[in-house]
């Protein structure tokens, strides 16, 4: 106890600890420096074998296992790709010898391939991850070299159009659907979009909602997101303003499409894909009842295919004359793809969780 209040008045004596600091900051910095430097030359290059002796690979790779795909895409993929580009290596995303990522891979899968590649072509072109890993020069991406630039996830709509082209241009160049998507997204848009391509695109990450109102921790940082039937008055709002006759709804919750279809007929189009149940007469259902109607809506359908309905989804927003949006994964990169070419953009920001 002597020894406990000793400690007690040491801290309450200001002169000690105007001392204590002063003399301990040079040493507390040194360390901070030294933890910085650590990080910093992490061994990042290294050689498997002989092939490829001309060229350097740059391996993008994950320690996040909670991203979902466009998330991965934003704050992982497209700073690396930069990088890349900048150095001249080559762009190869690896996400086989990484952390199990459940949003885009089903696990009996994972180790085994690489899920990547069920959706995109590699952005450094055709070489396969065997040949990678024989050859004679492989970057690992580090985020602690090459000056990495996030693009800011939650607060990207709209950005500078200097920022936008370049961002477009990185994308379009090297994110690159699988032939089968490509064709996926031409019939889909075939089926939706009028002959004269003259539809508004609407995008509703009702899930921000969902999880704010359960109070979830993980909303925190999430862009907020209103109702439905605030979303219902603005889309006739931007419709009669902008002239348009026709919108493609892209909302992951059955009970935000079901009251859409039914305020707007025909006017409203989407996807015939499964949806998850996330609200009752605007009541957020609990996570275990939310996940039990997903296993049956989903049941026999894998995460890949999922995936890839997200991704159609996600260039027909990208293909629209015009969008009004939430700010989400999937929006952000759909208005990247696009680059500028939206003959009108309003998205709804109101802050963060």
């Amino acid at each position: 106890m002597i020894v406990g209040r000793m400690k007690d008045r040491i801290k309450n004596c200001k002169v000690i600890v105007g001392i204590y600091e002063l003399v301990m900051e040079p040493v507390h910095k040194g360390l901070r420096k030294t933890k910085e430097l650590k990080k910093k030359f992490v061994r990042t290059r290294f050689s498997y074998g002989t092939c490829n002796q001309d060229k350097v690979f740059y391996l993008i790779t994950s320690d996040v296992a909670t991203c979902g795909l466009f998330s991965l895409i934003l704050v992982n993929v497209l700073p690396f790709l930069k990088i890349g580009e900048k150095k001249g290596y080559i762009p190869i995303v690896d996400y086989k010898n990484t952390v199990y990522l459940p949003m885009i891979q089903d696990v009996e899968r994972y180790g085994k391939e690489n899920p990547w590649e069920y959706y995109f072509e590699q952005p450094g072109g055709n070489y396969t991850l065997d040949e990678v890993y024989k050859s004679a020069k492989i970057e690992v991406g580090n985020q602690n070299k090459y000056g990495f630039q996030v693009v800011i996830w939650n607060d990207m709509m709209p950005m500078p159009m200097k920022d936008l082209n370049y961002w477009s241009r990185i994308a379009n160049k090297y994110i690159r659907p699988t032939a089968e998507i490509c064709k996926r997204i031409e019939d889909e848009k075939k089926k939706l979009f009028p002959k004269d391509g003259k539809i508004m695109g609407v995008s509703i990450r009702a899930a921000y909602r969902w999880s704010a109102m359960l109070k979830n921790d993980i909303i925190k940082d999430h862009p907020k997101v209103a109702s439905c039937e605030y979303y219902m008055e603005m889309i006739q709002k931007k419709m009669d303003e902008w002239g348009y006759d026709l919108f493609l709804l892209a909302c992951e919750d059955r009970e935000y499409v079901t009251k859409m279809e039914k305020r707007f007929g025909e006017k409203c189009c989407h996807m015939d894909r499964r949806y998850r149940h996330m609200f009752e007469n605007d009541v957020p259902v609990s996570l275990d009842y939310m996940e039990e109607i997903v296993r049956k809506e989903f049941k026999g359908i894998s995460v890949t295919e999922t995936t890839i309905e997200y991704i159609v989804e996600t260039y027909l927003l990208a293909s629209c004359d015009s969008l009004y949006s939430t700010i989400g994964g999937g929006a952000q990169f759909a208005y990247i793809v696009n680059g500028g070419k939206y003959k009108n953009l309003e998205v709804y920001n109101e802050g963060l969780y």
